[in-house]
């Protein structure tokens, strides 16, 4: 019984920091309250971008990356009180996974590396890293859009050899 009540606690503590993929900038602040300018070390290239906002509840952090408006990347991390981070529980994710890849993801890969997860619309990936201790949500569009502009920034570089 006990084991229930503390399984139904980490639940409804997960539930109210499901930021969710597409969400606005202004719908995140009301879930959140305003970004906050506190960070670590590690989530500093985040902050010098205009494009991200930081957010921290319940012992998690947040690192939201917007396009056009919606968010189409999701870091979560948890700290502890001094900045470290450490690994989340599988209770922990799954409930991240339900609200932002739907009901009927699968899991693609479960390794030592880590976790990676498909929605069933294969229009949004997750991606636990175990040595990192990030949980990685994001649009397949980003990771698209992202990899043309490392190619055009290579080809670039590359100019004239």
């Amino acid at each position: 019984m006990k084991k229930l009540l503390i399984i139904v606690m980490l639940a409804c503590v997960s539930m109210s920091l499901i930021a969710r993929i597409n969400e606005t900038k202004d719908e995140c602040v009301k879930r959140y309250g305003q970004p906050t300018k506190e960070y670590n070390k590690i989530l500093k290239e985040y902050a010098e971008d205009s494009d991200c906002q930081i957010f921290s509840k319940n012992g998690f952090v947040l690192v939201v990356e917007f396009y056009k408006d919606k968010a189409d990347r999701i870091l979560f991390y948890k700290l502890d009180s001094g900045g470290n981070i450490y690994k989340f529980e599988d209770d922990e994710l799954f409930p991240l996974l339900d609200s932002n890849l739907g009901i009927n993801w699968v899991t693609k890969i479960n390794g030592h590396i880590g976790m990676l997860f498909l929605s069933a619309n294969k229009l949004v990936e997750a991606f636990y890293s175990k040595k990192l201790r990030v949980f990685d949500i994001y649009t397949i569009e980003r990771n698209q859009r992202k990899n043309i502009e490392k190619i055009e920034e290579t080809q670039k570089k590359m100019n004239g050899f």
